[in-house]
């Protein structure tokens, strides 16, 4: 099968081996005392691994198992697969070392740990760059940094839509609409979410009309009460 660029980057915890016939991991904060927006660190840094296309598995999602019964560093991918259809590789991590650590500690060896997952799986060396580049972007903690999520273009214009992921979680959208020489027609702040996966539901796809362009939310059931936005602009 062919690799496909991640979307989504989540964190899990178990202290039984990652294999057929276990449960599954389950959602961080037992075992490890996380602090309470540790799901941002992997929500901004997903976003970037998008942006520059990132490929390393066959699955768009992964999740990072933090393990008490792996040796410190080692790595496990047993190939399992959850409904979502996430990536499950398991890291060792010594429980009781993590869990005195500050939060800000905590925070940097959440991170330290992803990256050291993303170059091993890197194994050509082909988004080496991109990973260390996006992984200090997340270390400098910025958390106004707009961050791309979707594109579009035709031979007039192209549209970007950025999502911007605060500290708490919340989330704003922005556009950007540009003429085919690069200069910025509008930039506008569309909208507020409550959560990044709320703000990818708006964000569903990018029609491009005469003079306008169309954000339009995903079509499943989470989005049913959602409006597409419209935004007008003129060359």
């Amino acid at each position: 099968m062919t690799a496909k660029v991640i979307t989504a980057l989540t964190y899990a915890e178990t202290d039984v081996p990652n294999v057929s016939g276990e449960e599954f991991p389950a959602d961080i904060g037992v075992l490890y005392h996380i602090p309470f927006n540790y799901s941002v660190i992997g929500q901004r840094l997903a976003l970037l691994l998008y942006e520059k296309g990132v490929k390393l598995f066959e699955q768009e999602k992964l999740t990072v198992v933090f393990s008490t019964y792996l040796p410190a560093t080692e790595i496990e991918d047993e190939m399992r697969l959850s409904n979502d259809g996430s990536r499950y590789i398991t890291i060792g991590l010594n429980a009781e070392d993590f869990n005195r650590r500050s939060d800000q500690e905590k925070k940097a060896i959440l991170l330290a740990t992803t990256e050291r997952i993303l170059l091993t799986y890197d194994t050509e060396d082909q988004f080496t760059d991109d990973i260390l580049e996006a992984v200090a972007i997340i270390r400098e903690g910025d958390e106004d940094l707009p961050l791309l999520y979707r594109s579009k273009c035709d031979q007039k214009i192209e549209v970007h839509l950025s999502l911007r992921l605060f500290n708490n979680g919340q989330c704003q959208i922005y556009s950007t609409i540009k003429d085919k020489h690069g200069d910025v027609l509008r930039h506008d702040h569309l909208d507020d979410a409550h959560c990044l996966s709320v703000a990818m539901q708006r964000c569903g796809s990018i029609l491009i009309r005469k003079n306008k362009v169309i954000i339009k939310p995903k079509k499943n059931i989470l989005s049913k009460n959602l409006k597409p936005i419209e935004i007008e602009y003129s060359l």
